[in-house]
């Protein structure tokens, strides 16, 4: 896979779209120690990269959803999560939009806790290159530094995981990132140095009414050299990674074959696993991971299928309901129906929709806010449905252009959704709903619904 710059402002991927802002007007003292913790919540699940919230504790034991950007703002926070078991992967993320000095700075990403365990640390830039891989300190904490800050990394992902098969339940681990004053020889540093230069150069220019366009014009120089000498650092640094592991690099794989054989649920070496690992864009990675667990989930169902008599597959299709349940289509026999759906969502109802989240080809092909507003939507008629008893969806809730009041809502909740004063939840749901509303007002069209379907192909389950 070729590696992905771009000189575009980057947009922030946060599945509840919480911004920047909210972090501080969320706590009472901006510098004092906080302690993330990962949430439990389905809704709010972090095994996949696209979703990048988390449950907060702070002196007021409320839960709020920020981002950990606020990590910086004390040595002493820190985010404490676990990881459950072999098959567990927690995402992260966090941004240096607007942080001062950035290009001069460092990035000191912490594991600790991890003892004994056998844990996987790697940061992802914003366009899915990989940045870091955790190296173990003297007292057995995974450590990655960033010194290659530019224009195009405002934001990274961090994957955790277990690289033990046979790892035990709820491993805690704490997060901790820091940022330190670089060497001004570092990239970021060269490309700022120059850039204040021409920048001081305009200045004097405008004050005396003088035409800045020859600075203009070098500020863009400046920034697509910065691209193309920060992608001669990523690969020769991936390329000194995989190295230092494999002791060489003569022996060559292509990224874009291991991929299709991961994405068809096949098995592949463990040098191969190394190799996506370095070399592989995270997003097509995750992507072909979530299309392969499909496949081995599949054959699970099949089971289930076989086991109550049917054998036609290629004729079944599982879908989501309004409720958030899976049911299938296909299956005349209405007593066969129902235990075939009871028993596919009583072991793989969350999990169908995390892999469709991950894996389908529409929804990666959407961009962050259109990712982002699908999702919520779809959050939002999931709620709605349960609360009135499939009464209600999204579409029946209007705002009122006046008072701001949302109207349509089930009676039970539409007093504390309007005036959710202190309580999270209902803040959260008002929020949404306006969001969602406001955009289809201003757009005139409607957000798409998300139509999580799967269906066997020559016996294979894959998404619809």
């Amino acid at each position: 896979m070729g590696m992905q710059v771009g000189m575009s402002d980057y947009v922030t991927r946060n599945q509840l779209i919480i911004q920047n802002q909210n972090v501080a007007r969320s706590f009472k003292n901006i510098n004092s120690q906080v302690m993330y913790m990962e949430s439990n919540n389905q809704y709010l699940s972090n095994d996949n990269y696209r979703n990048q919230v988390y449950a907060v504790s702070d002196s007021d034991k409320e839960e709020k959803i920020v981002d950990l950007t606020r990590l910086f703002m004390n040595k002493d926070s820190y985010l404490k999560g676990s990881i459950a078991g072999a098959d567990d992967v927690d995402f992260y993320s966090f941004s240096l939009n607007g942080i001062l000095g950035k290009y001069e700075k460092s990035i000191n990403i912490t594991l600790e806790g991890v003892g004994n365990t056998q844990f996987d640390m790697t940061v992802y830039d914003q366009y899915g290159n990989q940045v870091g891989l955790g190296e173990k300190d003297a007292d057995g904490n995974l450590n990655i530094n960033i010194t290659d800050i530019t224009p195009d990394t405002d934001k990274y992902y961090i994957k955790i995981e277990s690289k033990d098969a046979g790892a035990m339940l709820n491993n805690e681990y704490h997060l901790k990132i820091d940022l330190e004053d670089a060497d001004n020889s570092s990239s970021g540093g060269n490309m700022w140095n120059k850039m204040k230069s021409v920048l001081s150069s305009m200045h004097d220019k405008a004050s005396r009414g003088e035409s800045y366009d020859a600075e203009i014009s070098e500020l863009k120089n400046i920034q697509e050299n910065q691209k193309l000498e920060y992608e001669k650092n990523i690969r020769e640094k991936q390329e000194e990674q995989y190295e230092k592991i494999n002791g060489s690099v003569t022996e060559k794989y292509d990224c874009s074959e291991i991929l299709d054989k991961v994405s068809d649920g096949k098995d592949i070496t463990e040098k191969e696993e190394g190799y996506l690992k370095i070399f592989a864009n995270m997003f097509s990675y995750e992507q072909a991971m979530a299309q392969g667990n499909v496949v081995k989930i599949g054959y699970e169902i099949k089971e289930i299928f076989q086991e109550a008599g049917v054998t036609d597959l290629d004729s079944i299709a599982i879908y989501r309901g309004n409720d958030g349940g899976f049911y299938v289509s296909g299956i005349e026999d209405t007593s066969i129906k129902a235990k075939v759906e009871s028993e596919i969502n009583a072991k793989y109802k969350e999990k169908l929709y995390q892999l469709f989240l991950s894996g389908s080809e529409e929804l990666n092909q959407y961009s962050s806010k259109e990712y982002n507003r699908t999702v919520k939507k779809q959050q939002l008629n999931d709620y709605l449905y349960k609360i009135s008893d499939g009464k209600v969806s999204i579409d029946d809730i209007s705002v009122d252009a006046n008072s701001g009041r949302i109207q349509g809502l089930p009676e039970s909740i539409e007093e504390i959704v309007n005036n959710p004063v202190n309580n999270y939840k209902y803040k959260d749901i008002r929020e949404k709903i306006l969001e969602v509303k406001s955009y289809e007002r201003q757009t005139g069209s409607q957000i798409p619904s998300v139509d999580c379907r799967y269906q066997f192909i020559n016996g294979k389950l894959q998404i619809a």
